[in-house]
């Protein structure tokens, strides 16, 4: 035998489901050497410079005697493939003898049901609303602290713009060389110092509605403790609610948004965090001009709320006008189960706050306004139950024999139907 093959198929035994790995070698030139056989998932980055990231299971070593190596490998539910609009989830059976490594590619379906059809456009606005401003009507709903800073720092800007123009018309047109690069230097500084104005000044733009989000008190975001959000949790969208209006509110809207996140990192330029006037410097191979940047991209939302008010009425209390069902079943039978490319990411253990690769989940608050700034507030997922996304038979993959490249099409499973009102 000269060529060698490498198949995979998948199978179930007792209700898991098990690769079976099947590994023909070259007897002529591979007999008596050892071979080691690994199942590695891959989260591949679509970005210009990607950083990738593989986790590896070992399955077996073993040494090369017989024409046919069979081997069985149980399958945890998280590993399936998945290909997004940052991200690639990417598995395969490896077998590597030597220098010599001989890939199968592993794909494991999922049956999701798709969230409803959308242009690119409404997810983007699902995802990050556009927020209209009416700057005048914001500033006066700041606390009155807030507003002698934010008047302060707005008076200081117009006064250092000034000095930098008397500056450049007096004084810079006379400069000889040594003066010139002195110059520059406080042109640099006064660059910086103008950055830091804007952000603080944005950091300060935050008028008091009155409405602030809380996480229901019974929840824990402790790992392991059993108050976790499930698909059997119920609530009112008040339990997420309370405060009253600051002023009258005239057409709020309160929107609950759900997706997946797909997260990676890749080698970029060095770039101002103008939101903290800072420059985030990392060490590269090129530390004088690259970093690393973190990419976190929010995909295939799903409104699990919406709602209107024509009128809220200054003091009024916020919970009351939004007292209604809010079914976070979708969360687990419409989105895709996190899927960690870490280390220990293929355990029972998933630890979702520090990951860099991967797909997870979010759950957003939406308070929208058409004059005043928008307030969001995001549920760290550990609030959630991550094993309840494999608990779901609505997306265990299908029981099939043959490669799994070959799965056939994959029936559709109807959401379940949101709760009643609560009695």
């Amino acid at each position: 035998m000269g060529k060698v093959i490498l198949e995979v198929r998948l199978e179930e035994l007792e209700g898991q489901q098990q690769a079976v790995i099947l590994f023909h070698p070259d007897l002529r030139k591979q007999t008596g050497k050892t071979a080691e056989v690994k199942l590695v998932l891959s989260c591949r980055v679509e970005e210009a410079s990607p950083i990738n990231k593989n986790i590896e299971k070992r399955i077996e070593t073993f040494t090369i005697q017989d024409p046919v190596h069979t081997f069985r490998c149980d399958l945890s539910n998280r590993f399936f493939t998945y290909e997004g609009s940052s991200i690639q989830l990417v598995g395969w059976i490896s077998v590597e003898v030597g220098s010599a490594r001989f890939v199968q590619k592993f794909e494991k379906p999922l049956r999701i049901v798709e969230p409803e059809a959308a242009s690119q456009e409404e997810e983007l606005e699902r995802i990050s609303p556009p927020d209209e401003v009416s700057y005048v009507k914001n500033f006066f709903l700041l606390p009155t602290g807030s507003q002698f800073i934010y008047a302060g720092l707005f008076l200081a800007t117009l006064f250092a713009l000034w000095l930098a123009e008397k500056f450049l018309v007096t004084s810079v047109l006379r400069m000889n060389d040594d003066q010139m690069e002195m110059a520059l230097m406080v042109i640099v500084l006064a660059g910086f110092f103008f950055v830091y104005l804007w952000a603080r000044s944005r950091s300060l733009f935050k008028p008091e509605l009155g409405l602030r989000f809380k996480i229901p008190g019974r929840l824990s975001d402790q790992p392991g403790h059993e108050s976790k959000i499930d698909r059997e949790s119920r609530f009112q969208v008040s339990d997420w609610l309370k405060g009253a209006a600051e002023a009258d509110l005239h057409g709020a809207r309160l929107r609950v948004v759900a997706g997946n996140i797909e997260k990676g990192r890749h080698v970029g330029e060095r770039e101002v965090d103008a939101s903290k006037g800072v420059a985030h410097f990392f060490k590269t191979s090129n530390w004088k001009k690259n970093v690393v940047k973190e990419s976190s991209v929010k995909v295939r939302p799903l409104v699990l709320y919406d709602k209107t008010v024509e009128r809220l009425p200054r003091g009024s209390k916020l919970a009351a006008y939004f007292n209604d069902p809010l079914d976070l079943r979708p969360v687990f039978t419409r989105l895709y189960p996190p899927d960690l490319v870490a280390t220990g990411g293929d355990g029972e253990r998933l630890p979702l706050e520090e990951w860099t690769h991967g797909l997870g989940y979010y759950l957003e608050f939406q308070f929208l306004h058409p004059t005043l700034v928008d307030v969001t507030f995001e549920v760290s997922s550990s609030y959630f139950d991550p094993l309840e996304f494999y608990r779901n038979p609505g997306i265990e993959p299908p029981v099939e024999e043959g490669n799994w490249s070959d799965h056939a099409e994959e029936e559709e499973i109807r959401p379940p139907d949101p709760p009643g009102p609560a009695e």
